[in-house]
C-alpha cells in the first residue's frame, strides 16, 4: 500500500568465541522483540540495552 510504511530495524551480535547470536528487532516501530536475551531485562549487553532504551522512549 502506498505510504503505509512503518519503522523496522533489527540489530544483532555474534560472539565469535562461543557462537552465540543475539538479536533484536524493531517491529513497526512500536514493539522490540529480542532473540538469545531479554531486551528489557539486566540480562542485555550494553550497546543492545542502550538500543533498546533509545526506541521505547514514550513521547
Amino acid at each position: 500500500m502506498p505510504h503505509a510504511c512503518s519503522i523496522e530495524e533489527s540489530g544483532f551480535a555474534i560472539n565469535k568465541a562461543t557462537g552465540e547470536v543475539l538479536v533484536a528487532r524493531l517491529i513497526e516501530g512500536k514493539e522490540v522483540r529480542s532473540y538469545g536475551f531479554n531486551a528489557n531485562g539486566g540480562e542485555a549487553p550494553e550497546p543492545f540495552h542502550v538500543w533498546y532504551k533509545e526506541r521505547t522512549v514514550q513521547n
